[in-house]
C-alpha cells in the first residue's frame, strides 16, 4: 500500500508547485516611473452668440459648439498645454469637459483654483479654464511626477469686424499739404508741405504719443513727400537729384546721385521709380537700377496719385505680385489706372514686363479714378479710398473704402471696411498706410484728425505649434 501511495503524493506535491509558480506570474505588476501627459481634447461647449441686425441692434442667443476638431499642442520641454487656434469668440470657458491621456495610465490630478490643494481629475468634470490651470501627472509607480500647464485660448474679439478708434486731432497735421504716410519698424512718419516747406512728424505705432516734429540734417525739397518710400524698415528719399536713406527720419545718408523722376515705392526686395526720360526703373539696393520693360504705351502710365502696392504670391516663394495705381489727368478717365507684375526674386529669375490691366465694357467695377487717390495693401487685398471722382467718374467723395480681392483687376464696395464715423478731412490733402501690426491709420488734412482701425482676426497671436525638445 506504501509502495503505491508514495507516487501519488509525489505527483500531486509536483502539481501543487506548478500551480504557485503560474499563480504567482499571473499576479505580478510591473509599474513604470514615467509622467507625462500624450493627449488633451475638449468635448461639446457652450457659446454665446451675438447677432447684429439690420437696424443695427444686438441679438444674444446660446448654442453648443463641438470643440473635438481644435487641436491642443503640448509643448514637453516647457510642460505648457495650449490650443493655437483659439475657440470662437463667446465659448464659455468655465464649465469645461476634457479628456486627458497619460503616459502608462499614470495618475492625473489638478490644483485648486484657490489653494495648493489637488484633486483627482475626471473626464467628467467640469473645470473652469477662464485662467491657465496647473496639472500634475504621477507614475503608476508612484516615484515621479510632472506638472503642466493648460491654458484653454478663446477668442475675446469677433471675428470679422473691423473697428476704428480715434486719436484726437492734431493742428499741426491739419494745416499740411501734399501728406503722406509711411510705417518703418515701430514708428509712423507723416510728411508733408507748409508754406513751400517740406515738413516731417512722427510718432510711434503703439501706445497714445503724440506727433512731433523731426528736424532732419539736410535741406529736403518741397516735394518730398512725393517721393519718399520705404524698403526694409528704412526710408529712402529722392532729394535733389540724390538718393537718401534713414531710419528715423532725422540722419539722411546719401546712397548715390541717380537720374531718376519719382520714387514710387518697393516690395520687401526692389524700389521702384519713374525714369527721367519716362518708363519704370527699379534696383534692390539704391546704388543701381535696371530699366523696366512695358508691354503696354507707356502714356498710360499714371501722372498722379501714384500708390505702389505688392502682395506676396499664394503658391511661390521669393515671389510678389506688384501694381502700380494712380490717376492721369485726362478729362475722358473714368477709372484709375492700373499696372502689374510678378516680381520674382529667387536666384536665376527673369526680370518680368509690366502690364497695362485695360478696363472696357465687360469689367463693370474698376478702379476708382479719384481725387487724391489712396491705396494700401490689407488683409490678401487692396484697399482704396480718396475724394470725388474725377474725369468722367462720378464718385462721391469719401464715399467708402473700394476693395479689390483679385490683385487690382474688380473693385467693390465692402461694408465690411467703412469709414469712422464722424471722419473729416480736406479731399487734396490727407495720408492712408498700415503699420506692422496691420492698423490702418488715416491722418486727415484741414481736420487734423487721426484715425487708426485693424480687423480683429490679424491682431490674433499666433502660437508655436512646433517644438524643439
Amino acid at each position: 500500500m506504501k509502495r503505491k501511495l508514495l507516487p501519488f503524493l509525489m505527483l500531486f506535491s509536483a502539481l501543487v508547485m506548478c500551480s504557485s509558480c503560474l499563480s504567482s506570474n499571473d499576479d505580478s505588476t510591473v509599474y513604470y516611473d514615467d509622467a507625462a501627459i500624450t493627449s488633451f481634447k475638449l468635448g461639446t461647449l457652450n457659446q454665446k452668440v451675438v447677432t447684429t441686425n439690420s437696424d443695427q441692434t444686438a441679438t444674444t442667443s446660446k448654442t453648443t459648439i463641438d470643440c473635438s476638431g481644435y487641436a491642443f499642442y503640448i509643448d514637453q520641454a516647457t510642460r505648457e498645454i495650449y490650443n493655437p487656434d483659439s475657440l470662437p469668440y463667446g465659448v464659455d470657458a468655465s464649465k469645461v469637459i476634457c479628456t486627458i491621456s497619460s503616459k502608462n495610465s499614470g495618475t492625473v490630478t489638478m490644483k485648486s483654483l484657490t489653494s495648493d490643494s489637488l484633486r483627482y481629475y475626471s473626464n467628467t468634470d467640469s473645470i473652469d479654464f477662464t485662467q491657465p490651470r496647473q496639472f500634475t501627472v504621477f507614475s503608476n509607480s508612484g516615484t515621479y511626477s510632472r506638472s503642466y500647464t493648460i491654458r484653454v485660448n478663446v477668442h475675446q474679439q469677433q471675428s470679422g469686424v473691423f473697428g476704428w478708434t480715434g486719436l484726437g486731432t492734431d493742428e499741426k497735421l491739419a494745416a499740411l499739404t501734399d501728406l503722406k504716410a509711411v510705417t518703418a519698424g515701430d514708428r509712423i512718419f507723416v510728411f508733408g508741405n507748409l508754406n513751400g516747406e517740406a515738413r516731417i512728424y512722427s510718432r510711434p505705432t503703439t501706445g497714445t504719443g503724440a506727433f512731433a516734429q523731426v528736424n532732419p540734417n539736410v535741406t529736403l525739397t518741397a516735394d518730398a513727400s512725393r517721393n519718399v518710400i520705404v524698403m526694409g524698415n528704412v526710408l529712402y528719399l529722392l532729394n535733389d537729384g540724390k538718393l537718401l536713406r534713414t531710419s528715423d527720419a532725422a540722419t539722411w545718408t546719401t546712397v548715390g546721385t541717380v537720374s531718376l523722376r519719382q520714387l514710387l515705392g518697393a516690395t520687401d526686395s526692389r524700389m521702384y521709380a519713374y525714369a527721367t526720360g519716362g518708363g519704370l526703373k527699379s534696383s534692390g539696393d539704391g546704388t543701381t537700377w535696371t530699366d523696366e520693360v512695358l508691354l503696354d504705351d507707356k502714356s498710360m502710365l499714371p501722372t498722379t496719385d501714384q500708390n505702389l502696392c505688392y502682395l506676396p504670391s499664394l503658391t511661390n516663394k521669393n515671389t510678389n505680385q506688384v501694381l502700380l495705381i494712380g490717376n492721369r489727368t485726362v478729362a475722358t478717365d473714368a477709372a484709375a489706372m492700373v499696372w502689374g507684375k510678378v516680381e520674382e526674386n529667387a536666384g536665376g529669375s527673369e526680370n518680368q514686363p509690366w502690364s497695362h490691366y485695360t478696363f472696357n465694357g465687360d469689367n463693370k467695377y474698376p478702379a476708382p479714378h479719384l481725387l487724391n487717390l489712396k491705396v494700401i495693401a490689407y488683409n490678401g487685398g487692396l484697399l482704396a479710398m480718396g475724394g470725388a471722382g474725377q474725369g468722367s467718374s462720378q464718385e462721391k467723395a469719401f464715399a467708402q473704402f473700394y476693395r479689390s480681392v483679385d490683385r487690382g483687376i474688380t473693385w467693390h464696395n465692402d461694408s465690411l471696411y467703412m469709414l469712422p464715423a464722424g471722419f473729416a478731412s480736406s479731399e487734396t490733402s490727407f495720408a492712408l498706410t498700415v503699420d506692422s501690426g496691420q492698423f490702418i491709420w488715416i491722418i486727415c488734412g484741414g481736420t487734423g484728425q487721426i484715425w487708426r482701425g485693424r480687423l480683429t482676426d490679424l491682431g490674433w497671436k499666433k502660437e508655436d505649434t512646433v517644438f524643439t525638445e
